[in-house]
């Protein structure tokens, strides 16, 4: 895909509009305060912080040492963040970036009851995945120095999900960065469709049979694809961060 060119995604991907691309992710257009590209900025820089209500918390001033990305659909954004970090921040360590799953669809399928865990099963789940989040956390030195990302935020209730996991774990100060970047919030749906994430859950009556809906790797042409795609967004983030930085330094000057 050209830089220059980025109505391809549109045209493959169908859901993702190249409009919403250059403004609402990348910050064109007078777009900068609402892009992801800002947000990534401030994500490294540790201002404009905010808790999982969106309520602002204390600036660190310092980047994060992990962040994690809501599964299923934030993780391609996961891509494009990390290209833009490692652009924009050529000198710098990057973050570690996991995935967490403490959603809804994770406990059993919210529009399928037949499916649904019961609380024993689900509290296992959460032992479980209590358990993985303090060993990341303890390995990285970064239970005071956290990021979690989700690319759509409606009613809330998967991040005070996430901040309640992450809390059980150990962690605390922990930075939400959650926004409105997928089709401008026209679209409560998936930002990409199913066949063509790099994360998929497990589907069908095979849900039962396993200790917890586990998360898998696709990788197809179309989700090679799209990992590359995001990549070249990234890209174009740290652009536009380096050009917003030198205009701010012009400025200061």
């Amino acid at each position: 895909m050209s830089e220059a060119n980025l109505a391809e995604l549109e045209t493959q991907h169908l859901i993702l509009k190249s409009d919403v691309i250059e403004t609402n992710i990348i910050g064109k257009e007078g777009c900068w305060n609402d892009s992801l590209s800002q947000a990534v900025m401030s994500l490294h820089d540790g201002t404009n912080r905010r808790d999982e209500w969106s309520r602002p918390i204390a600036d660190s001033h310092i980047p994060p040492k992990l962040i994690f990305a809501t599964a299923t659909s934030s993780v391609p954004y996961a891509f494009a963040i990390k290209e833009c970090w490692s652009q924009a921040y050529p000198n710098e360590a990057p973050p570690n970036f996991f995935i967490i799953d403490v959603s809804n669809r994770r406990f059993g399928g919210d529009n399928d009851p037949a499916l649904k865990l019961s609380a024993l099963e689900a509290r296992q789940i959460e032992r479980e995945e209590i358990n993985r989040l303090k060993s990341i956390g303890k390995k990285y030195n970064a239970l005071d120095n956290t990021a979690v990302f989700d690319e759509y935020t409606a009613s809330g209730q998967t991040l005070r999900r996430v901040n309640e996991s992450l809390e059980l774990a150990g962690f605390q100060d922990i930075n939400f960065l959650h926004g409105h970047w997928h089709n401008s919030g026209e679209d409560l749906g998936p930002t990409f469709p199913e066949e063509i994430k790099p994360i998929i859950r497990k589907k069908g009556k095979m849900w039962k049979e396993l200790p917890f809906m586990s998360l898998n790797l696709q990788i197809n042409e179309g989700s090679k694809k799209l990992v590359e795609d995001m990549k070249t967004i990234g890209k174009r983030m740290a652009t536009e961060i380096l050009a917003h930085n030198r205009s701010v330094k012009k400025i200061e000057k």
